[in-house]
């Protein structure tokens, strides 16, 4: 089973004689159990609003949405709720509750589920020390630092065990070796867990260090390119490529040193190169085959 289906999704906005320009245009992706799918595109290509589709936010047009197994939208049938989908949403700004703790962040949606508080107060610890913020349960959203409140953000995701995170440009607000530490940080995650995603991101970069698999928004459709480290160049549009630029460079860590070569960890597994690239410890950016 597919943990996402997206078959002909159409959307625009506007009714009747008012009808705009086409946002989506028979797009269609499928996203398996576990997998980690990137999602690049242009401004205003329709990123967001395909997860706005997935997460029940945004009703499509036409065309069918099925979240782990479940038909959420299809051409006349009622629409899910967001609440009941199997799927969780983190976004750009964290959206966290100001008057509330990050503890009690983390539990909102636990108290939603009436889930009992103790079995709450067990699922919260757990989470937060997975996110590596345990240390941070008391302390007011409000005095978090950016890469703090993501971390947040995305606890309160997992605590609900959900079988689809659904990413909208969640670091595009931080700098950019803030942002290559979370996007390990995420994927070793989602991977721990064994949870699937779509994230969307501006940052090749970002896509590459974080996805299995990388596709595209382009006139309103969606351009499966393939895996990561297997992307080839020749067979992209010229418009595609652009898009892409340095989408091969990940970060890494250094390992090990020896006279004629250097050992990097990657996200999920070890590279050599020929030559001395720093020290043990440093973090290094190295360019995935292309």
């Amino acid at each position: 089973m597919n943990a996402i289906d997206l078959t002909n999704i159409h959307l625009h906005y506007g009714t009747g004689r008012e009808i705009g320009e086409a946002v989506l245009s028979g797009a269609d992706l499928r996203v398996a159990d576990g997998e980690i799918v990137g999602l690049l595109g242009a401004s205003g290509a329709g990123k967001s609003t395909l997860l706005r589709v997935i997460a029940g936010l945004q009703p499509p047009s036409s065309g069918t949405v099925v979240v782990a197994g479940k038909t959420t939208d299809d051409d006349g049938m009622r629409p899910v709720p967001p609440h009941l989908r199997d799927c969780t949403m983190v976004f750009q700004d964290a959206q966290l509750f100001p008057h509330r703790t990050v503890a009690a962040n983390v539990a909102y949606g636990l108290e939603a589920a009436k889930v009992p508080r103790a079995q709450r107060r067990q699922r919260v610890t757990e989470v937060l020390d997975m996110v590596q913020i345990s240390e941070l349960a008391d302390r007011a959203v409000t005095a978090l630092s950016g890469g703090q409140a993501q971390r947040v953000a995305l606890a309160r995701c997992l605590v609900l065990n959900p079988a689809v995170i659904l990413f909208d440009e969640p670091l595009s607000a931080l700098d950019r070796g803030l942002r290559q530490t979370l996007a390990v940080d995420i994927r070793k995650l989602l991977k721990q867990t064994g949870t699937s995603a779509i994230y969307v991101t501006h940052d090749p970069g970002e896509a590459t260090t974080l996805a299995d698999r990388i596709a595209v928004v382009e006139d309103g459709k969606i351009l499966e390119l393939g895996l990561v480290g297997e992307l080839d160049s020749s067979t992209l549009t010229t418009s595609v490529t652009r898009l892409l630029g340095d989408i091969g460079e990940v970060s890494g860590t250094v390992t090990a040193v020896a006279e004629q070569s250097t050992t990097i960890a990657l996200v999920d597994q070890h590279v050599v190169l020929p030559g001395r690239h720093g020290s043990i410890g440093d973090t290094v950016m190295v360019q995935l085959r292309r």
